[in-house]
């Protein structure tokens, strides 16, 4: 029985030649991939260094829209840097009274309608809203990513007298 297969110098068919050169050329770059990766984590995106470690900022600028509104900056003004993992504490005790609506919009760019800015809706752990009392809020960027916020917090309902909210009369619902 005659052999088909073509056969290299050593007597190996050409095929595994082939995959052999292959071989050595994948090494190869993954030698030099996990050389540039060492010397210089920024090359691959992801939170692989303690850029993602987050800080904690409190705000209490912004201003009041109308009694029932508030806003963290106008929509043509300067928004709230966040970068990845930034939590930022809002002072809302301008309100008055527990939040029942807080929008929450992110930009790339920090003035995002003038230029080629844009900005969207905030959803997912782009901005997560925790500890909501009627002083105060928080918004947690759980993201690697570095935006621009920009906050409205809406409240309807009695105003609070201090920092506790006035008792309420039970469900409207009839507990349903």
């Amino acid at each position: 029985m005659v052999s088909r297969l073509r056969h290299t110098s050593r007597g190996q068919p050409a095929q595994f030649a082939q995959f052999a050169q292959f071989a050595r050329v994948a090494r190869v770059a993954l030698a030099v991939f996990g050389a540039v990766r060492i010397i210089s984590p920024g090359v691959v995106a992801g939170c692989f260094t303690n850029v993602c470690d987050g800080d904690y900022q409190s705000y209490s600028g912004g201003q009041l829209l109308e009694n029932s509104a508030w806003q963290s900056s106008p929509v043509s003004g300067a928004w709230l840097a966040f970068p990845a993992r930034r939590t930022w504490h809002i002072d809302t005790s301008a309100l008055g009274r527990m939040p029942s609506e807080v929008l929450l919009w992110v930009s790339s760019v920090p003035n995002p309608s003038t230029g080629t800015g844009g900005f969207t809706v905030a959803s997912g752990n782009l901005a997560l809203v925790k500890n909501v009392s009627p002083n105060s809020l928080d918004i947690v960027n759980d993201t690697c990513a570095e935006m621009y916020l920009r906050i409205v917090v809406r409240a309807d309902g009695p105003q609070v007298i201090g920092a506790v909210a006035a008792p309420d009369s039970g469900p409207r619902d009839g507990g349903l």
